[in-house]
């Protein structure tokens, strides 16, 4: 009887490390799904931009050659996936707060000016903010995960603080 039980032990430790294994594997199979959902939903909405604005007699989209458009499509991926990707592997909100707010602020804010450059001969050669901020992607995905750093940081900080007054 000894026996069976020592088995029995052997295979439910085996089953916990192989389930732990799996959640692990799961857990890193959602974090690249939503974080690569979240990059290509900023890319189709750069590329939807572009084609928008390249139907206009007066201007050629976002990007005057498919070397800029690649990077401007890169960067809007990069943009949305790594701040989503600290949501999920770390909890971390402040970096999509500020990554996607920071988009969508900009790209509401700039349309009126890109739709009359646009339109316009003259003042085709504007750039907007949106198109500056696109262009130079880094900096607000930098500053997005500065954010997550201070927010990190901050964390144990807001726990005790949020623990006090609930409790």
């Amino acid at each position: 009887m000894a026996g069976f039980e020592a088995d029995s032990r052997e295979n439910f430790i085996a089953f916990a490390l192989y389930s732990t294994r799996m959640s692990q594997s799961l857990h890193r199979s959602k974090s690249v799904a939503v974080s690569g959902v979240v990059g290509l939903a900023l890319c189709i909405c750069t590329f939807a931009v572009h084609i928008y604005l390249a139907g206009f007699e007066y201007d050629a989209g976002l990007a005057y050659g498919n070397l800029k458009l690649g990077w401007l499509l890169a960067g809007s991926v990069l943009l949305g996936a790594i701040p989503a990707l600290a949501w999920v592997q770390y909890q971390l909100r402040t970096p999509v707060l500020v990554a996607l707010g920071g988009y969508l602020f900009l790209l509401v804010t700039s349309w009126p000016n890109m739709i009359d450059s646009a339109r316009s001969a003259s003042a085709s050669a504007t750039i907007t903010m949106f198109e500056l901020v696109l262009t130079l992607w880094v900096l607000p995905l930098a500053i997005a995960l500065f954010f997550g750093f201070v927010e990190n940081l901050l964390r144990p900080t807001i726990g005790r603080f949020i623990s006090v007054n609930n409790g």
